[in-house]
């Protein structure tokens, strides 16, 4: 592959290939595992675009005549069949995705196998890294991250799929598609912690948060005013629920308590708020010919200007860009 953008941000990638060997050689290089094709190697069409955002990957595939089968791919990755038809085997099920269908490729740890069917389809994937999934469902910052498990391939319901797809447009046109927000690291990791989140309740899974009775007893005013100063001296930074947790010396879930008991709230609803205020600082003292509403979103971690200016209008009684042309 070719790179077609340089760090910061997400790489860009385009590849074209039409043999057996180039096709494997792509897609072990873009999955970092082996891939071979199945039965008689022959000539087929195969074209791969791919976004890299660090922790999670949006690619688009376009193939013809392609039969593959992959060792384990060591993330979840979530695949929409845009057209066309192919059948995915692993752990012993066999199954048939038509176009419009959301699935899972595979467990992590299991190999698969995928072969088109009939005419040319079009798939378009999202690769997710395990360590981002595991750290959503982690309520101990100095606990071992528990091990994400699925319980099936399909969307636990077809809302959840629609859901899902709506994430991925949102991620794909409003962060990924906007230059401003795709530089932002505070955007991207937001972005890929709403992935991994999104993917965990779009699919059934193992994975249960319990809480423990010293998360009650820890949430105290006290904890919940460390929580608040770790927030509002780190807004600019791409700060988790158990960054707030490591910085107060509690379990997530006692930030969490500590936050809905006393202030019925949430701690990331509470960055947010934080971060509305600093958007709203900056566009007080913005320059209307040389700054942006988006610009000044997508700094706090906005990326859907709709969203932003509903949320700020409600907020401050006016639009943001009021606001900016003072």
């Amino acid at each position: 592959m070719s790179p077609l953008g340089t760090p910061p941000g997400p790489v860009i990638s385009r590849v074209e290939a039409s043999d057996a060997e180039g096709i494997e050689a792509v897609l072990s290089g873009a999955y970092h595992t082996g891939i071979r094709f199945v039965g008689a190697a022959r000539r087929c069409f195969y074209r791969h675009a791919r976004v890299d955002a660090g922790p999670f990957r949006v690619d688009t595939v376009a193939a013809d005549g392609l039969s593959v089968a992959s060792a384990p791919l060591g993330a979840v990755v979530v695949t929409t069949l845009h057209s066309g038809q192919f059948e995915r085997r692993t752990a012993g099920v066999r199954e048939v995705l038509g176009a419009g269908d959301t699935a899972l490729m595979a467990q992590p740890d299991q190999p698969v196998t995928v072969e088109w069917r009939g005419a040319a389809g079009a798939i378009e994937t999202i690769g997710i890294d395990l360590p981002l999934v595991a750290a959503i469902l982690a309520t101990d910052p100095e606990a071992l991250p528990p091990r994400v498990r699925f319980t099936g391939y399909r969307p636990v319901t077809p809302a959840a799929a629609r859901h899902w797809r709506r994430t991925v447009d949102h991620v794909t046109r409003d962060v990924l598609g906007n230059p401003e927000a795709a530089l932002n690291d505070l955007v991207l990791g937001n972005t890929a912690r709403l992935l991994a989140a999104t993917a965990l309740t779009t699919f059934p899974n193992t994975a249960v948060v319990e809480s423990r009775t010293c998360d009650r007893t820890d949430a105290t005013p006290a904890i919940l005013r460390q929580a608040i100063s770790f927030i509002e001296s780190h807004a600019a930074a791409d700060i988790t629920l158990l960054d707030i947790a490591a910085a107060t010396h509690v379990t997530a879930r006692a930030v969490q308590y500590a936050f809905r008991r006393h202030l019925d709230t949430t701690p990331m609803s509470y960055l947010r708020k934080v971060r509305l205020a600093h958007a709203h600082r900056d566009l007080l003292g913005a320059d209307p010919t040389r700054d942006t509403v988006t610009a000044v979103a997508a700094r706090w971690g906005f990326t859907h200007p709709g969203r932003f200016a509903t949320t700020y209008r409600s907020t401050y009684g006016q639009s943001p860009s009021n606001t900016l042309r003072g």
